[in-house]
């Protein structure tokens, strides 16, 4: 992944940006599937996705699984943010990004 974002930085093809994004997002979901069912893995991924998942669920009965998607995508987009700009992940930046 971390090659994908070296090459993204040199990437002005928007078909080319869409395959990275998409193999990120490939790579992520099982990360973040793991971090929601079992609050395992690194830290702040953890924390960053279990707060993502509490934002979008609202108190919702519904399964897991159905958040997945969204929060991988959304975290795929924090990422490739922060690759592209050089940010630092702020509580701001999070709240933002998760709609909080």
């Amino acid at each position: 992944m971390a090659d994908d974002l070296a090459v993204l930085r040199g990437l002005g093809d928007a078909a080319a940006r869409t395959e990275v994004r998409e193999r990120m997002e490939a790579s992520l979901a099982p990360i973040v599937r793991v971090a929601i069912r079992r609050g395992e893995g690194l830290p702040p991924v953890v924390r960053w996705v279990r707060r993502a998942f509490a934002t979008l669920a609202d108190g919702r009965a519904m399964p897991d699984e159905q958040y997945t998607a969204e929060i991988t995508q959304l975290l795929c987009a924090e990422l490739l943010r922060r690759s592209t700009t050089g940010a630092a992940l702020t509580h701001h930046d999070r709240a933002s990004v998760i709609g909080a």
